[in-house]
């Protein structure tokens, strides 16, 4: 009598957990399913002194011994996570942002984020839940290796120009403070050191290397790369820019162009560090294929200079 009853519990047991998966599965399309999980008091946990769930109550247990075929379902996977959410207090997607991979690791049956995902939440998360975007920058735990990724670079960018700056265009990030960005993104937890460290620390080069379609006029930031102006082909670029941008037609306009007009244009820096403050030196270096009369410059070159200087 005994031993009949012992059986009969264990197959209304083996039922309920069927029933109990199919019905969390069936909740996860949509609201994700934690929130109601948890109301219809399905759920319930232990937690240690710093609030990490180490069991769970006989009720939600994971019975996960069956086939060694078992977690290569990806429904079943789902379902794991599911109730790991829900033991962890997860109600909608975004709030796995605020759970790290060892609190996960802590709850029985981890051993599937180990074998599937090395451990790594965002993995997880981006193979059960493709729908949603996920955004790795967010999580709590860091993941340094996700930068590698250019997609998720291009995210970052993305996200920061429309989220945390709120703009559109690539033109935008002209008009961008890079300490004032620092400032923003760290105020959202974000590591700007990640995205930094890849681009060798220049913010400017992050960009490009980011956007590579888009032409970027490298002197038009706050502050140009380092060593930039070193290189000629990048002074000959901004002639080419302040030239157009003075509606210049010839090489014989230049004659015409003063020292204030250029530095109008952000050419204090290049004029300073590379030319002695001399607009007549500066374009006999980028079009030396010009035969410039130093007779044209000299009234207006020389008496640019010397405001310049004093």
């Amino acid at each position: 009598m005994l031993r009949s009853t012992l059986c009969n519990g264990l197959m209304a047991s083996k039922c309920h957990d069927s029933k109990f998966h199919r019905n969390v599965d069936r909740s996860m399309t949509g609201s994700f399913g934690y929130a109601s999980l948890q109301a219809r008091g399905r759920c319930a946990s232990t937690s240690t002194s710093d609030g990490l769930v180490t069991d769970l109550t006989a009720e939600v247990k994971f019975n996960i011994k069956a086939k060694r075929r078992f977690w290569s379902d990806k429904a079943e996977r789902r379902v794991w996570l599911a109730q790991s959410g829900a033991v962890l207090g997860v109600q909608t997607l975004s709030d796995w942002y605020k759970i790290k991979s060892d609190q996960l690791l802590r709850i029985k049956n981890s051993s599937l984020l180990k074998k599937y995902y090395r451990a790594s939440l965002y993995a997880a998360l981006k193979d059960l839940h493709p729908e949603h975007q996920w955004h790795p920058w967010l999580f709590q735990s860091r993941m340094r290796s996700v930068w590698n990724l250019p997609e998720v670079r291009r995210d970052f960018f993305d996200w920061t120009l429309r989220e945390v700056l709120h703009r559109q265009s690539l033109e935008d990030w002209y008009q961008v403070k890079y300490r004032d960005l620092v400032q923003q993104l760290k105020q959202r937890g974000v590591p700007i050191t990640a995205i930094q460290n890849y681009c060798g620390g220049s913010f400017v080069n992050a960009l490009k290397e980011t956007y590579p379609a888009h032409e970027w006029q490298e002197w038009r930031f706050a502050k140009v790369p380092k060593g930039f102006w070193k290189d000629l082909d990048n002074r000959k670029r901004y002639f080419n820019w302040v030239g157009q941008q003075l509606k210049l037609q010839t090489r014989e306009d230049w004659y015409g162009v003063t020292y204030n007009q250029v530095a109008g244009l952000g050419a204090n820096g290049i004029l300073q560090s590379q030319y002695n403050s001399s607009l007549s030196e500066a374009l006999a270096d980028v079009y030396p294929d010009h035969a410039w009369s130093s007779i044209n410059f000299s009234s207006k070159d020389q008496s640019n200079q010397l405001s310049v200087r004093s």
